[in-house]
């Protein structure tokens, strides 16, 4: 189920250059900072299936 959710998420190289090249100019730094805490989100979650455990620490 994971996968599955996972594969849905995935962005192809050209359409994330299509997302990226329609932001608006006074959008960019909102849309960094989100990217940025998906980012992070998505290193923890991976850390926590690396160690085996499948639990997320708090932070």
């Amino acid at each position: 189920m994971l996968l599955r959710w996972l594969n849905t998420q995935a962005v192809e190289p050209a359409a994330g250059e299509r997302m990226l090249a329609a932001v608006p100019a006074h959008c960019l730094r909102a849309v960094a900072d989100v990217a940025s805490h998906c980012a992070r989100e998505w290193e923890r979650l991976a850390g926590a299936l690396q160690q085996g455990d499948g639990r997320l620490e708090a932070q």
